[in-house]
Formats: structure tokens, sequence, C-alpha cells
């Protein structure tokens, strides 16, 4: 027989339903094994004997089942829900489109799902009915439908005239959901659990809408579990379960109730719910979630993690045995009172306490007997609560339950034990040792300590949830008292107690002001202890018996005070400060300062944690001089002043009061004797004090400040501002004058008033526009004319303006310092050039700086901020730079209109290394000018624009064998040396002649006798010696080191202590990258230098005669700012430690 089969054809989404037919020929295509016999004898007849009309007509009939679809169909109504992967042809819409119609007269042809289910929105889907004779079908095929999540919810029934009915109808994804439980609670999951062969379980499936809304008749969806067993096997059955065909009769059903997992082999298992029918939910719809489990034959146990533990933490123990099943748990008897057993945690889930209760109703009468025996009793032979339960165990067979420990509980070992109450055979054990635990003190600061002073005290303890403080001192109760109110004892119960935070720390902090009233000084001891109690009562410092403890103790001397100088010689107008430590928590500390301008008493308190200051101010000691006594006087514990002023509203009277009522007169009295009175006064009451002096030298000074901060990098309207430092008192008035260089002519003078003390203290403005180019000297006297500072400068441009021969721009004034004819004299033989421009960008025709040109600007230096400029127009600042040691002004910010005035002021700081002194250049290098500053214009291809550079060049002396050694004086000390020997007739202290040492001596310093030596002229410059000497201004002075041969290095013997000394430079060459000057020799490291006394020097210090204090310390074998590898040089002098006699050598002749 042939037959023809439909298929249906579906386009994508929104498609159109097509058929076709092809041939087929199924074996019993028309009758099965429950046919009747005739029809089964028809079955075996001949078919080619059928005549072709019965095969026509048969084929006729079959062509219209096939297209009828179905003879029995899911009927949906309004309201109705229909699924996802549903078979399209087992679903009529017959019922829907009857209520639609009878409402509307309308067919329906649209289900339409619109977003947020509301008609007014966008459509998310749509599905197309077409009516099989008296059904409505959908005409996509819903099995093999390309769904998307928002395909599901709610459809609107949609009508031939393109209207919208509220008739609603539900797409669902059909879905199932798995979850394995216990069969006898079926709340209770196994899922990822361990569970015994003797769990019984069952399948819990979750279908959702399935299960409450399919039906196809009288039939329903259906699962199957598919269980796969530890060899890779899928089942679907556990022994005679049968786990197929499972009806979804509800949202939730039970299947396999009661399946025994004994019929399984042990190990791994993996679960899932899958689809068995409707055969297109099988085809299209996805299975459950896999639940996973594990079979185990495991005996009964118990274990626990912490098989030792200190007293007062908490331990776990686990039970492993049957899945839900209940056993006995108990702590054997140990022999000890009943409060001291660890003791069950309370609400434990699974954990049912004997407390006053014996086991009983086991199915082996044993266990209760067994178990009643063992379990822990007090000493009247009573069960001890909190240390026998029963415990039910988990769906995986397994419980873990919590003990607890206290200070109470008695370290030593327990055993925990675990029966089955159905074979006492069945039991196990495990044994956990309890520990005594620490307890730790102490205290803040090594002491010592002072009433009044809050001390932390803090510690650890693995022995209890909390400390109880108590101390025992001087005058105290004998048992302890509280640390909060020393009044009441411990055996009131007075203590102070402190909570054990979670990392097992506590701490407290303590006022000991609490101690003031008892008023005795020395040792307290506090104690930490872990109980305020014990079985004797409340704990004291003598009934500490079974309480772990620990103990400090704290001294508590009477109150002291020292003090300490910023410095003890000072000058005129220099601060000073005096840091004052005092012990005991003073209200305050008295000062008191005597000296030649009377005394001067002020209380000072604590300026902020533990900081105690006083400090004269350079306004307060510009006008002292000579020596002063200070007394630093504490009021101890009463915190009052034992001596003071009779009458400290009354500044003249110079009489003090001391606490016995003596008055004494200071005013009769020198300085220093009425310090001393006043300290031994105070030494005499309760008071106690500390002496110190200071000396205030009477040196003035004065001297001008060449880094031109001040100016802020420009000329004002042709003048420059020349500012200084001084000591002078504020309004002392400053003389000054203009100079050419090196000339005595007077081109302008005036006053100046000082301001201030120290920086930017007076300042003097020079009028360059008055002024020629040329080389100029400002010279600031003070009021007698002996101190004074000088400022050499040179100018270009000043009263005409300068034009660079095919430049666009003028030079209005270039400012720069030091002068360019001074020779060289720099410390380390270089100099710093500070050059201040005014540039006009204009031709000498006034026509503008071209747009499309740029000015280069070129210095000797290489670093941040060596150049910087302001451009303004028309005196307002339109912008500025700060460069390294190159930088270009774009022509279009200087390109202005020819009647703007633009302005650009410009201020470069330049280098130069003197070249007689430095072997990379050559002997021709040596005799050429060097270019300080370069400005250029360039052109549009960015070349320069030739005869437009502007050039500041620095005229060198000839080459060495021309040059005079010098030694550079600053003004006030130098500390000075020669590192060989100079020339006879040059050779004594007549070489400093000229140099104006304002009345000081020239000093030598012997070390042997501990004694300065002042100088005579003529005493002899030894090399390697060190000289003080002192300049009232720069200066240098001329060297002539001796010619004659042959020579030998210069030796000096140096003494154990401080000596005076030079270094001799290193030949040339063997300096590795030293400064090399030509007689002087080459600077090396300190190591090298001292190498002829190595091991038996400590320390070398220099001096800075710029800022007239000493350099960092070098150390032997130091590192860091005091390594020995530092550099050392062959003029200055050095104090130098020797921790024994020794001779230093040096390294050429």
């Amino acid at each position: 027989m042939i037959a023809f089969q439909a298929q249906e054809d579906i386009s994508p989404r929104f498609g159109i339903f097509k058929h076709s037919i092809f041939l087929k020929k199924p074996a019993d295509l028309l009758c099965d094994d429950s046919a009747p016999p005739a029809c089964a004898q028809k079955k075996h007849e001949d078919w080619t004997m059928v005549s072709e009309r019965t095969a026509y007509m048969m084929l006729f009939i079959l062509g219209l089942c096939l297209l009828a679809g179905p003879g029995a169909a899911r009927n949906i109504s309004a309201g109705d829900t229909f699924f996802a992967y549903e078979d399209s042809k087992n679903l009529d819409f017959s019922a829907l489109n009857e209520t639609v119609f009878a409402e509307t007269g309308e067919d329906l042809e649209y289900l339409t799902r619109y977003t947020n289910d509301n008609p007014n929105y966008d459509i998310e889907n749509q599905f197309t009915f077409q009516k099989d004779g008296t059904a409505y079908r959908i005409q996509e095929d819903l099995a093999s439908y390309a769904y998307r999540d928002e395909d599901f919810g709610t459809y609107f029934a949609h009508f031939k005239n393109g209207s919208v009915s509220d008739v609603e109808v539900y797409l669902c994804k059909p879905k199932l959901t798995l979850d394995i439980v216990l069969a006898d609670s079926h709340t209770v999951s196994v899922a990822d659990q361990t569970v015994a062969p003797s769990t019984r379980i069952a399948f819990k499936i979750n279908s959702g809408k399935v299960g409450l809304s399919y039906r196809d008749g009288d039939a329903y969806a259906q699962a199957k579990i598919e269980l796969r067993i530890p060899n890779g096997t899928v089942v679907s059955g556990i022994g005679d379960v049968d786990l197929k065909k499972l009806n979804l009769t509800a949202q939730t059903v039970y299947a396999g109730n009661d399946a025994s997992l004994k019929d399984l082999e042990p190990g791994p298992y993996s679960v899932q719910a899958v689809w068995d029918s409707p055969e297109s939910f099988d085809d299209y719809a996805t299975g459950s979630n896999k639940i996973c489990f594990t079979i185990s034959e495991t005996g009964l146990s118990i274990k626990t993690d912490r098989e030792s533990i200190n007293r007062n933490y908490d331990f776990p123990v686990t039970i492993c045995g049957d899945a839900k099943k209940a056993y006995y748990l108990y702590i054997t008897d140990a022999g000890i009172p009943a409060n001291r057993y660890p003791q069950l945690k309370h609400g434990q889930p699974g954990v049912t306490p004997m407390d006053g209760a014996l086991f009983s109703g086991a199915s082996d009468t044993g266990a209760d007997t067994l178990a009643n025996d063992e379990r822990a009793k007090d000493a009247d032979g009573a069960t001890v609560n909190r240390t026998a339960a029963i415990v039910t165990t988990t769906t995986s067979g397994t419980r873990t339950l919590g003990f607890y420990t206290s200070t109470a509980t008695a370290a030593q070992a327990y055993t925990i034990k675990v029966v089955d109450p159905d074979d006492v055979s069945e039991h196990a054990e495990v044994t956990v040792r309890i520990e005594e635990g620490e307890l730790t003190i102490a205290a803040d600061g090594p002491g010592p300590y002072f009433f009044g002073d809050e001390i932390r005290l803090s510690g650890t303890s693995t022995d209890s949830n909390d400390v109880y403080l108590f101390m025992t001192g001087p005058g105290l109760h004998a048992d302890g008292v509280s640390l909060v109110t020393p009044a009441k004892p411990t055996s009131d119960g007075a203590f102070v107690r402190r909570s054990v935070e979670c990392d097992d720390t506590w701490e407290y902090c303590w006022d000991t002001s609490v101690l003031a009233d008892t008023g005795e000084l020395g040792t307290y001891t506090v104690y930490a202890a872990s109980a305020d109690t014990n079985e004797n009562g409340y704990v004291g410092a003598k009934n500490l018996e079974g309480v772990n403890y620990q103990s400090i103790s704290l001294e508590f001397p009477r109150p002291s005070v020292s003090a300490s100088m910023s410095r003890t010689i000072i000058r005129q107008g220099d601060s000073l400060r005096i840091d004052v430590r005092p012990t005991g928590n003073p209200p305050g500390i008295r000062i008191w300062i005597f000296g030649e301008n009377g005394p001067v008493m002020e209380t000072i308190t604590e300026q902020y944690y533990n900081r105690w200051q006083y400090s004269l101010s350079p306004e307060e000691t510009v006008n002292l001089s000579g020596d002063y006594y200070v007394i630093v006087q504490h009021p101890m514990e009463d915190e009052v002043f034992d001596v003071r002023p009779l009458h400290p509203e009354n500044a003249s009277d110079l009489r003090i009061i001391d606490t016995h009522g003596t008055v004494t007169d200071l005013g009769t009295l020198s300085p220093q004797d009425a310090a001393q009175t006043v300290a031994d006064t105070v030494s005499s009451c309760d008071d106690t004090a500390v002496q110190l002096s200071f000396e205030v030298e009477e040196c003035r000074y004065l001297f001008f400040d060449v880094s031109f901060y001040s100016n802020e990098g420009r000329i004002a309207d042709g003048k420059i501002r020349l500012d200084g430092w001084s000591n002078f008192p504020a309004g002392t008035l400053l003389d000054w004058t203009l100079t050419p260089y090196n000339e005595t002519t007077v081109l302008a003078s005036g006053e100046t008033e000082v301001r201030s003390i120290s920086s930017d203290a007076w300042d003097v403005e020079v009028d360059l526009s008055a002024l020629d180019g040329g080389n100029y000297t400002v010279t600031v006297s003070g009021p007698d004319g002996t101190v004074k500072d000088s400022l050499n400068f040179t100018l270009y441009g000043g009263s005409e303006m300068m034009y660079p021969e095919s430049g666009d721009y003028g030079i209005k004034y270039a400012f720069v310092h030091p002068s360019l004819a001074e020779p060289f004299g720099g410390r380390y033989y270089e100099e710093e050039f500070n050059t201040l421009i005014t540039l006009i960008p204009k031709n000498s025709e006034g026509s503008p700086f071209p747009s499309d040109n740029d000015l280069k600007i070129e210095s000797r230096r290489d670093g941040w901020s060596a150049i910087r400029y302001i451009i303004e127009v028309d005196g307002n600042k339109i912008t500025s730079g700060n460069e390294y040691g190159v930088t270009t002004i774009k022509g279009w910010s200087l390109a202005y209109p020819a009647e703007r005035d633009v302005q650009v002021h410009l201020r470069a700081v330049c280098e130069v290394w003197d070249p007689d002194y430095f072997s990379w250049y050559s002997g021709e290098e040596r005799g050429k000018d060097f270019n300080l500053l370069t400005i250029v214009q360039t052109g549009p291809d960015g070349t320069a624009v030739p005869g437009s550079a502007f050039m500041i060049n620095k005229s060198v002396r000839p080459g060495p064998s021309q040059a005079q050694n010098v030694t550079a004086l600053s003004p006030g000390w130098n500390f000075v040396s020669v590192p060989k020997a100079l020339a006879a007739g040059n050779n004594t202290a007549a070489i400093f002649a000229a140099v104006d040492t304002a009345g000081h001596s020239i000093f030598g310093y012997d070390t042997a006798g501990r004694q300065w030596v002042a100088l005579k002229a003529a005493d002899e410059i030894a090399p390697l010696e060190g000289f003080w000497i002192y300049a009232n201004g720069s200066t240098t002075v001329p060297l002539t080191f001796s010619t004659v041969l042959p020579s030998q290095p210069a030796e000096r013997n140096l003494s154990t202590g401080w000596n005076a000394v030079g270094v001799a430079g290193a030949v040339a060459g063997r300096g590795g990258g030293g400064r090399l000057s030509p007689d002087l020799g080459w600077a090396t490291s300190a190591r090298d230098a001292l190498f002829s006394v190595n091991g038996k020097w400590t320390t070398l210090i220099g001096f800075d005669p710029e800022r007239q204090a000493f350099e960092t310390a070098i150390v032997s074998g130091g590192s860091d700012v005091h390594a020995d590898s530092r550099q050392v040089y062959p003029n200055q002098g050095y104090w130098l430690y020797m921790t024994e006699p020794g001779t230093l050598s040096g390294l050429a002749g």
C-alpha cells in the first residue's frame, strides 16, 4: 500500500504554513496486534491483488484524514495556558474564537504579545491563526519555533479587522526542577550530600504550570528520572521502583517514594529529570537541573578538629553515622566538680540535652546501661547537666555540635563518646585536651611614671573572656584595691573588668591621678586575673589559688625636670630655643633669665604632647650681649611654685619670696649671682630646678641677598630693588653708595632703614635708567661704617637702549651679578651669574616684532627654572614661562601693534667653571671668553637671523702658567689651610695683612695644650694645619707655593683628640673626578686624604663660611651623608678627631 504523509514547512518567524506530501509504505500502517481477526487476515493478503480503484479510494480517504489533522486536540479557551514546544496540530483555539466572536462578531486572525502587556505599545511577537474545518490552529510550528525570552507571557486575541480584544491566553515555557529529599519528610534535601545506604529518598519534581494546566483529554504530561550510576551507565529505576512515565498531575509531585539506596552500589551519583511526554517536549524542551549525591558505607565515628585547645575557647565534635538517626552522646565521668566540665552549647539543632534525665528506650537496652554508667556525674552521683544529649544526624549522616569552656573548666583531657541505641556494639569516642590559657600584662613606656600620667595597660588572654585588674602599693589595702577607687579593696568586689577582644587582646587606659590622694610615692603592682572569684571568694593579692594571673610593677618617683638649648653661643639677632623635658605633668614650668639687660621671668605650658619650649626671637636678642643665666623651675607634686617674684606686677621690683616667707632682693646681685640665688632658694623648698647659660656675641652683620627673588624676575620702571640680611635693630639707618667698579666716585647715595631682623631686613633701590652701560658697585654700611657689604654688577643698556645689528628687539636693561669684571673667586672655582633683563620687542625704528619670527634664549645652565620670563602689555601680565636652559618665545606672543607698550622681563641663571681649575679644558680654551647668555631672533625656517644676537660673555684670565693661586674668604669666620709648603718670604701670617678682620685675631689650635693660639705676623702658616680667620667682607688671599726642588709631601704630627687640620690635594689624574686647581691639587675623598692615619681617626667636620655653620660630619667607615667617600678640599680647614697619635701626610709634593 502507498500512503501520503503531510510535512510542515515553516519559514522563519511569522512565516507561511505550507503542505507537501511524500510517499511512504509503512509496515502495519492500518492494523496492529489488537485488530479484529478479519483485519488480521486482511493484513496478510497479497496487496498487489487490491484493485486500482480501491487503492485510489484509500489514498483519497487517507489524504482527507491527514489534512484534517489529529482527531483529538487540546482545547484552549480564554485565560488558558499553552506551551512552547507543543504540537501546533494538537491545539484547537475554537473555544477562544467563539468567545471573541460572541463579543465582536469577528474571527481570530492573530495572537499578539505586546511590550509590557499593553496593546498600545510595540508588538513583541505574533502567531497567525489558520482555520482547519471547525478548528482554529496556530499556523507556526510551536515545537521547533525559535523562542526568545520576551516571547513568553500574555497574548491578546487579534481580529481580522485589525482590532484587538482584551481576551487573553498565556504562553509558557515548560520547565522541570528536581530535588532529592528524604522520603519521610519530603523537606530535607540530600543534594551534594554523602548519605548512608540505609537512607530512603524521594524525587521531588516541580513542573510549574505544566503540572497545573497541561491536560490532553485524560492524559498528563510525563517525566522520567535518569540516574547516572558510578560506572557511567544511565538508568531510570532503583531496584523495583520504576522512574519512567511519571505523571505530572500537580505543580510538584514526588516519585520513587521510599526508594532504598541499599539497592545501589557506593559511589557518586548524578540525577536529572527529563520529559517523557508529550513527544514534542521530549524532542525540544530541556531537562531539569542535575543533582549530585554520594553513597558511602561508613560506620559510626566521632571526631574533632581541635584535639587540644586553650580554656575559654569553644570546640566542635562531629558524629558520622546513618542519615537522620538518633545517637547517644556524652562526656565520660572525669571525677571533677560539675562546674569544671566543658558544656554543650545551647540551642543547637538536632541536639536534645539530657539534663536531669537518664538515657532510656533504646532498642538495644545495653546502650542505655552503658551510657548512663559512663556519663559525667558530680560528687553525689547525680548526672551533670549540659554534658549528655541525644543527637540526630542530618541527611548526610553527620551532625556537628559544639562545646564551650570557661575559666572554671578544669585543664585536663576529656573523653566524648557516641553510642548507637540500636546496637550497643556500635560506639566511638574522641579525646579533647583543655589547656590553661595564657595571660599577659604590659604598660606603655619604660617608666618611671608620675601621678597624673595616663598609662595604657594592655595584654593578651587566651584563658578568659574578661580580665580583672587590681593593684597593691604603699598605703593601700594588702589584698589589693580598685584602679579607679583606691579606697575600695578587692574583698568588696572592686575590680576594673576589661573584655578580651576577638584577637585575644585587652587594654585599659589608667588615669593615675587617683593616686595623688594617697600622696605616697614608690612601687605599685598591677594585677591582671582571669577571674574575679575562686572557691574562696573574691580574688586578691593573697587569694589567687586556681586563678590564672600576671602582674607588673610600676615605679612612681618624684617629678623632675631637664632642659637644653638649641645653641650656647648666638649672635645678636639670632633666635634661641630652650627645650624643657619635665616629668610629673606639671601645669606649668617657670623660666628665669638673668643678664645685663635685667631678669626675665615667664611661665610656659605644654605646647603639644610632651613638648615644652621657650624661645627668644631675633627681635628679643638683637640688643642683647654678654653672658646670660637660665633657671628652669618645676613646681613638683603640689603644682605650686614655691619661689616666685614678690610683686610680679612690678617689673622693677627684683625681690623674690619662697614658701617659708623669706624675701630676697636680687637687684643688688650680678646676673650670675642672682641666678645662683634663685637656684639655691628653689633647692631649699619643695621645688626643683635646672641651670643653663648662653652667650650673645656682640657681632653685627649685613649682606646682600643675591637671589633677587624679591624682584619677581623683573626690573620695574628702570629701577632694581636690592635687599639684604642684617641683625641690626629695626629702625637702624644704613648708608649706601653707588660707584663705578673698583672706583671711589660716588654716583648715587642714600639711606635705608632696617625693617626687621634677618632676611629682607633692608633694601636699596638703584635707578638703572640714569646709568650708562658698564660695571658698578653698590655698598651698604652700618651706622659707624665698620660693618659693610658690597654688590658688584654689570649693566647693559640703561640710559640708552641697545639694539642688535639686525634684530627686531632692543635691550632696555640687562643687569648681571656678579660683575663680569670680577675675577673668579668662588669657593669651588665656579661662579653663578644672575641676569635680569628688560627686552622691548620692537626694532630701532619702532616697528613691532614680526609674528612669524621667534626669540630663542639660551642660558649657560641646564636645570629647571634656569630661565623665567614674563610678557607684559600696557602694564598687564599676559603670559609667563619657567623653563630649562633653552627656551623659545613665539613671535605671535610678541607681535603687538607699535603703539602698544610691550615688555619682556627675563631672569636667567648662568654658571661658569673657572677653566684654570679643571682638567677637561685645553690650554687654548682656558684663555677664551665664555658665553653666559644668548638671545637670538630666528626666522620662519627656525634658523638664526644674522646679526640679531645679543650675548653676555664672561672674560677669563690667561692660562694656568700665569695664574696665581688664591684662598677665597667669605664674610664672617673662615676655616682655611694650605696643602703644601709656601715659598719663603710668603709663608707667614703676614699674607693675611690685607684682610679686614674687624679687629679679630687669626687663630690656630694647640691640640696638646687644648688651647687657642693667636697668630703673630711672623708666625709660620704651616701646611696641613687649620687656621681661623675673620673677614669683614668677601676677599681673596694670594698664595705663593715653594718651587724648591727636590721636595717631599707635607707631614704633620697629630695628637689624640680634636686637631685643626688641612688636607692635601691629590696628584692630577688620581682624584677620581675631583676638582683640580693649578697648585692646590685635586679634591679627593676623606678616606684617601686621611689614608696615612687610617684606623686612628673617627670624625672629620668642615665649616661652611657662607652659612657660618659646620658641615655634616664625615665618619670613618660611615654611610649616606656621613660616608667617608665624600670629597674634601685642599684649601679648607677641618676638625679631625684622633683616637691615638698619628702622622698626617700629603698625597703629593
